[in-house]
C-alpha cells in the first residue's frame, strides 16, 4: 500500500502536465448497438463520485465537478487520506460509477461534458490501468454507449458479472418521466473493437490473376493516374477520366461499350481540359425539377471548376469556375439526397479554399460540404463539417446505409499517425457525428465502394495500414454496413494488384454490372521501372468467397 501512495506522489507533476490533453489521444469504440432506452420510473440525481473497493482493503475514489478535471485518490485501508491526482481529459465529465475488472484494469462510467471532445454529450466507459490512474495517463480507450446531450440530472450504476458489464442508467428527458438505459457489453467484445495497427482477417491475393485484368490506358514514359469511372444506366457503357500526371495535368477521357472489357482510344475533349491542375472526378446527376440527366467532371484547387455533358458524355463543355472557392480532390463524392438535391464533399489544408489563402502552422485540415438544388449546375458556398490538427482527415468516400437513412464517409488520415476514420449523418448531410477511428482492415486512402447483390460491401482503396503485408498496394475490403457502424474488422481483404511503389496507387473507380460483376479501375506502378498506367480488375464476391474458403 505504501508503494502505491509513493507512486501517486511521484506522479503529481506528470499528471499536472497531462490535464489539458485531448480525448483524441486514445481510440474510442462504438457500443450503442449493445444498449437501449426503456421507459421506467426511478430516482434521478447527478452523482460526481464513484468508489472502487480493492482486495487489499484500500479504495480508489474518483471525483468530478463541473468545469474541473476529474481527480482520483487511492485511499489506504487504515482510513487515512490518499494523494489526489488530477486525471487527463479522457476522464473529464460527470463521474457516475467505477469498478475493477477481472483482469485488474479499471472501468469508469461517465457523462462526457467536455465540448472539445469527440464524444461530447455521450455516456462513455473509460478503460485503463492502475498505472494510468496513478500517473494521470490517458488510459487504453473509451467506449461510447449513447448520446444524451446536455441532459441533467443523470444517475448511473453498473456491476461486472463474469465477463459482462451490466449497466442501469437513468436520465430525465426535459421533465418527462425518467427513462432507464440498459447495456450489457461483453468486455472481450469491447476490447476486440479497439482499433489496432494491423489486422487478422483473411487476405485473398488476385495480383497474378491476369484473366481478371484489363488495361484501360498505357503510354510508355507518360505518367497516367487517378482515374474515376461512371457506369451509365444501360449497365454496359462506362466512362473514365484521368490526368496525365500525378494528381494534375491534362485530362484524358475514354469510353467502354461492353462493361469495361474493352476501351476506346482517347476521345476528344475541350481544349481547356489541358489546364486541369487536380485529380478529375466524374459523377452522374439528375435535375430534380426536369429529370434531365447530366454528367459532371470536377477539377479542383482554386477555383474549383466543372465541365458538363447533357448527352451521356458524347460532348462536353469547357471547365468553368463554380464559385470563388476551391479545395483538394474536388469532389471526393457527389451523392443524391432524398429530396433530389446533391451533396458533395472535399477537403482543404488552408491553401486553396479562397484566392490567396495560405496554410497555417500547425497545419489544419478542414472537411467541407456543398449542395446543389438544380442537378449540379450551381453549388452552395462550402460549409465546414469538421476541422482539426490532431489528425488530418481528407478525401471522403461515401456509403449509404441499406435502409437509406444514414450516410457514412470514410476518411484518409494524412498525418499517418492513426488509422482511417469514419463519420455518420442521419439527416442527409446537414450534421455529422464526430470522427471515429476505423479498424486497421479499413485503413487506407480514397475509399470507394458498392453494395454487391447479396448486400455486402466491396470497398476499394490504397492500403496505408500501419502493419500490413500489402502496404502501399491496391486492395479491397469485404464486409457489411454493421461492420462500419460497430467498428468491426469485416470478412476479408483482397489484394487487387501489387504496386511497385511504396504508396503511389489506387484512386479507384468501382462499378457494379447487372450480372453482379464488380469492375474496379485505378492507376499504379504495375511494372518495375515503368510509368504508372490505368487498369481494371473484374470479380464477383461469390468467386472471392470460394477462395476464402480454400485458405
Amino acid at each position: 500500500m505504501a508503494c502505491r501512495v509513493i507512486m501517486l506522489l511521484l506522479s503529481w507533476v506528470l499528471a499536472q502536465a497531462a490535464i489539458g490533453e485531448s480525448r483524441w489521444n486514445t481510440p474510442w469504440v462504438e457500443l450503442s448497438d449493445q444498449a437501449e432506452w426503456i421507459d421506467g420510473e426511478g430516482e434521478v440525481g447527478t452523482l460526481h463520485r464513484a468508489a472502487v473497493a480493492m482486495d487489499d482493503g484500500s479504495s480508489m475514489l474518483f471525483l468530478s465537478a463541473p468545469g474541473e478535471p476529474t481527480r482520483a485518490s487511492l485511499r489506504p485501508g487504515d482510513g487515512t487520506e490518499g494523494v489526489i491526482v488530477p486525471q487527463t481529459m479522457n476522464l473529464a465529465g460527470t463521474i457516475l460509477d467505477a469498478d475493477e475488472m477481472p483482469d485488474g484494469r479499471f472501468i469508469v462510467l461517465l457523462h462526457d461534458t467536455i465540448e472539445s471532445s469527440p464524444t461530447h454529450g455521450d455516456l462513455i466507459l473509460w478503460i485503463g490501468t492502475m498505472n494510468d490512474i496513478q500517473t494521470g495517463g490517458d488510459g487504453q480507450y473509451t467506449a461510447r454507449l449513447e448520446s444524451v446531450g446536455d441532459l441533467k440530472p443523470i444517475r448511473g450504476r453498473f456491476y461486472i458479472n463474469q465477463d459482462a458489464v451490466v449497466m442501469r442508467i437513468q436520465a430525465d428527458f426535459d421533465g418527462e418521466q425518467p427513462r432507464r438505459f440498459q447495456a450489457l457489453p461483453i468486455i472481450r467484445e469491447m476490447d476486440a473493437r479497439v482499433p489496432t495497427r494491423g489486422y487478422d482477417i483473411p487476405l485473398i491475393d488476385l495480383d497474378q490473376d491476369a484473366a481478371r485484368q484489363v488495361i484501360v490506358d498505357r503510354e510508355p514514359g507518360q505518367y497516367l493516374g487517378h482515374p474515376t469511372t461512371v457506369l451509365l444506366e444501360d449497365g454496359k457503357t462506362m466512362l473514365c477520366v484521368y490526368p496525365k500526371g500525378h494528381g494534375k495535368g491534362g485530362v484524358c477521357y475514354k469510353r467502354s461499350d461492353d462493361g469495361g472489357l474493352s476501351w476506346s482510344e482517347r476521345l476528344p475533349v475541350p481544349e481547356n481540359w489541358e489546364s486541369s491542375r487536380e485529380v478529375p472526378t466524374l459523377h452522374r446527376v439528375i435535375d430534380p425539377k426536369t429529370g434531365e440527366k447530366r454528367l459532371l467532371m470536377w477539377s479542383g484547387l482554386y477555383p474549383a471548376r466543372t465541365a458538363v455533358s447533357e448527352d451521356d458524355g458524347l460532348t462536353w463543355s469547357p471547365l468553368s469556375p463554380v464559385g470563388d472557392w476551391g479545395g483538394i480532390v474536388v469532389m471526393g463524392f457527389v451523392e443524391r439526397l432524398s429530396d433530389g438535391r446533391y451533396l458533395a464533399m472535399f477537403h482543404d489544408d488552408g491553401r486553396f479554399i479562397h484566392e490567396g489563402s495560405q496554410q497555417t502552422s500547425p497545419v489544419t485540415f478542414t472537411m467541407y460540404k456543398t449542395f446543389s438544388e438544380d442537378g449540379g449546375l450551381t453549388w452552395s458556398a462550402p460549409e465546414s463539417v469538421w476541422s482539426g490538427q490532431d489528425v488530418h482527415l481528407c478525401e471522403p468516400g461515401v456509403i449509404r446505409s441499406p435502409d437509406g437513412s444514414t450516410l457514412a464517409i470514410l476518411l484518409r488520415e494524412n498525418s499517418r499517425r492513426r488509422n482511417s476514420y469514419i463519420m455518420f449523418s442521419d439527416d442527409e448531410g446537414d450534421t455529422w457525428s464526430a470522427p471515429r477511428e476505423l479498424p486497421a482492415a479499413l485503413t487506407g486512402d480514397r475509399h470507394t465502394g458498392v453494395y454487391a447483390p447479396d448486400g455486402r460491401l466491396f470497398i476499394s482503396f490504397r492500403d496505408t495500414t500501419h502493419e500490413s503485408p500489402t502496404k502501399g498496394d491496391w486492395v479491397a475490403w469485404v464486409g457489411t454496413w454493421d461492420d462500419l457502424e460497430k467498428g468491426t474488422s469485416g470478412q476479408y481483404r483482397v489484394r487487387l494488384k501489387d504496386n511497385k511503389h511504396a504508396w503511389d496507387t489506387a484512386y479507384p473507380g468501382v462499378e457494379l454490372l447487372p450480372d453482379g460483376t464488380i469492375v474496379t479501375t485505378t492507376y499504379g506502378h504495375w511494372d518495375e521501372g515503368e510509368s504508372p498506367y490505368i487498369r481494371s480488375v473484374r470479380l464477383k464476391l461469390s468467386e472471392l468467397d470460394e477462395m476464402a474458403q480454400q485458405q
